[in-house]
């Protein structure tokens, strides 16, 4: 291959081109050690590099490019010599003798194999980027390479592997296939197996099967099981579609394929999905039972089973009911599931739709630790997606739930971080309903601007007529103006949206307001009850629990509330409570009342 003679004028060591394996070397939190122990740590790290420089490197016929004074970056001519070099270098690594008063040095290390472009001072190109990338997704004393390494090796013969699945780097919009080395199997970390893309999107995807007929009994007359099997899952389809959590598959898709006798991985993969509901109806004398599993079909496993019943006139006359009970488990199931998984993996290892369904369920539990980690989540997606609006629209959510909660000590602030991100969403997708809604309430809880407000939410409704959080906002717009009929038909409308969202607590507490205001305390009452028992950490909920009781005179009850409130948050008055009420002065009025009545500090 022909030198590539450089352009410049001044003299410049000769490029030549070559394919070469990539070794990236990186220590392990070496600020911290360089910071405790300077020069135990210069001095232990150069004794490794030289035993790297002297006997390993040239044992495998490797190369140091260069050392980092915490890291290295090393080049060979093939892929099992580097791999054998990495696995020497981190057990010498591992025997080097270390003083007592010394901390323990651990590295990690990415290999890649790519087309580079080399002088005698360094090596260049995408490909030692992409190392580097690997590196910083292992963990202490690990070694993660690509998809091109691991087809240069071959089993029995080079390392074991273990199948990381797709994970994002930072800078790349695509993820990056990663095997991580292991000496054995049973050294393998616990993960999942081997994940392939299953949907770009930032929603995960469920596929319902038609459920198949068992009869128990031949007393009772026969029952269209295959008709009303295919019937009840269009019921669960048709519930699961009206949450934004997921992608739903057809069912003519999902029968389709389930008619070839596929696996359940083998359906993953067809239709593109991780997880599948399939289950049986089995008759019974006046009842008929669906017997239904969630399968995980990326990890080939069982993740539930249930048992549910109804009445079997009903099934037969067309009742729903059945069906959303089923799509209300299968979707509860799903993100117990998926946010267990982004729990106990590293974030760049997760898909996106996990981090964000993850993200949302974290937010809405209303408690520091998880709001901290849903943040962190939405931070590596908006980093992950730089020209998506999605992660913006959710972390500026998260940061009006922090808000609300009054957990910041800069409001203002945060308010203002909150318009920008919403900003910046609608830039790259002004279409975008949630945003626009998400905008307008931002405005009127922040700034008083009802007007402007109202104004967005009638252009979310536009794009959007059934985003689910546009009427609950309006909801509390009219409540907030004194329209109590109008607001509780917005809160109706919001529920209907979306009547299995992971965060009905929040839809309860706005039609108890909305009820409030309307004149009915009872179902007010009920409402916010309900609320309260779903999600204690969230604050807003309890002073409309309060007036509520005190409105249907059930003086004890709110006493009661009023105390148990206090004991979550002691600083609560009555006045913070009416500073921060964007409301008419009547029913801001109505309200301090009912507080003092209830017991509440003014």
């Amino acid at each position: 291959m022909p030198p590539i003679t450089p352009t410049e004028p001044w003299p410049l060591p000769e490029l030549q081109r070559a394919r070469r394996a990539i070794v990236v070397v990186d220590v392990v939190e070496s600020v911290r050690l360089m910071q405790e122990d300077e020069s135990g740590f210069i001095d232990r790290w150069r004794r490794f590099v030289n035993e790297v420089r002297t006997e390993v490197l040239p044992a495998h016929g490797g190369r140091l490019v260069k050392s980092l004074g915490d890291g290295m970056l090393l080049e060979f001519a093939s892929v099992p010599p580097a791999v054998a070099a990495a696995v020497a270098l981190r057990a010498r690594n591992a025997a080097m003798p270390t003083d007592r008063a010394q901390a323990c040095v651990r590295i990690r290390v990415g290999i890649h194999v790519a087309d580079i472009v080399a002088d005698d001072l360094d090596i260049y190109g995408r490909g030692v980027n992409l190392a580097a990338r690997l590196a910083a997704l292992a963990g202490p004393e690990q070694i993660v390479i690509s998809a091109e390494v691991r087809d240069a090796l071959a089993p029995g013969f080079d390392p074991d592997l273990e199948d990381m699945g797709e994970c994002f780097v930072k800078h790349l919009d695509e993820p990056v296939r990663a095997w991580r080395v292991v000496d054995s199997p049973g050294q393998a970390v616990d993960a999942r197996p081997s994940e392939p893309s299953i949907d770009r999107q930032l929603r995960c995807a469920i596929a319902v099967l038609p459920f198949v007929r068992r009869a128990s009994t031949s007393i009772s007359p026969p029952l269209e099981f295959d008709a009303g099997g295919a019937v009840l899952a269009d019921d669960v389809i048709e519930a699961l579609m009206k949450g934004r959590c997921w992608r739903v598959v057809s069912r003519l898709s999902a029968a389709t394929a389930a008619a070839r006798g596929m696996t359940a991985r083998e359906l993953g993969h067809h239709l593109r999905v991780q997880w599948v509901v399939d289950g049986t109806l089995w008759e019974s004398l006046g009842h008929v039972e669906a017997r239904v599993t969630l399968v995980d079909a990326v990890a080939d496993r069982v993740a539930a089973v249930e048992r549910f019943n109804a009445r079997r006139a009903d099934f037969e006359q067309g009742d729903a009911s059945l069906g959303r009970t089923i799509a209300e488990w299968a979707g509860r199931q799903v993100i117990d599931e998926e946010t267990a998984l982004v729990a106990a993996r590293p974030l760049p290892a997760v898909q996106s739709h996990a981090l964000l369904l993850s993200a949302t369920q974290w937010m809405h539990r209303m408690a520091r630790p998880e709001g901290t980690r849903a943040g962190a989540a939405l931070e590596h997606l908006i980093d992950r997606h730089p020209r998506s609006a999605e992660p913006r629209v959710w972390m500026a959510k998260a940061h009006l739930i922090t808000l609300a909660q009054g957990w910041s000590n800069d409001p203002t602030r945060l308010a203002a971080r909150a318009r920008d991100l919403l900003a910046r969403a609608l830039d790259l997708q002004p279409e975008h309903a949630l945003a626009l809604a998400l905008e307008g309430h931002l405005g009127a809880y922040a700034h008083g601007e009802l007007d402007a407000a109202e104004h967005l939410f009638c252009r979310s409704m536009q794009i959007n007529p059934n985003e689910p959080l546009t009427w609950l906002f309006q909801s509390n717009l009219l409540a907030n103006r004194g329209e109590g009929a109008a607001a509780i038909a917005a809160a109706d409308r919001a529920h209907l949206c979306s009547p299995l969202d992971p965060m009905a607590f929040m839809f309860d507490i706005y039609a108890a307001y909305a009820a409030l205001i309307g004149g009915d305390a009872a179902s007010a009452v009920s409402l916010a009850r309900r609320s309260v028992r779903a999600n204690r950490q969230h604050y807003p909920s309890h002073p409309v629990l309060i007036c509520a009781e005190v409105a249907a005179g059930d003086i004890d009850a709110a006493r009661a509330s009023a105390k148990a409130y206090l004991a979550l948050r002691p600083q609560s008055s009555v006045s913070t409570f009416a500073a921060a009420h964007r409301a008419t002065p009547g029913i801001v009025a109505m309200l301090r009342a009912s507080l003092r009545e209830a017991g509440m500090p003014d």
